[in-house]
């Protein structure tokens, strides 16, 4: 038996519960928020991280924003491949990916 099964048991959950679907559907919208601000907004991202920006050179600057940006388009493809899955949680959709 995997963890995750174990986990929802001891919850008294189990994997088409409403909670356990909606909380993950939260956690795509984050993920999608903090993607979106990652692409749109870098330096907000950067400061949240509480990174000084004042003391890096404009090359790294612009590498960083880069990176920022590549981790968030990575945030927004894994929040919307969780919010399809609580959009359409059929398995056998999934199974054909």
């Amino acid at each position: 038996m995997n963890n995750t099964r174990v986990i929802m048991s001891y919850l008294g959950l189990s994997s088409q519960s409403p909670l356990a679907i909606n909380t993950a559907a939260g956690f795509g919208v984050f993920q999608l928020t903090l993607g979106l601000t990652g692409i749109l907004r870098p330096y907000v991202m950067l400061n949240v991280w509480e990174v000084d920006t004042s003391v890096i050179a404009a090359k790294e600057k612009n590498l960083i924003e880069a990176l920022i940006q590549l981790y968030g388009l990575r945030n927004v493809a894994l929040g919307l491949m969780i919010v399809a899955v609580r959009i359409s949680p059929t398995v056998e959709l999934w199974a054909r990916w």
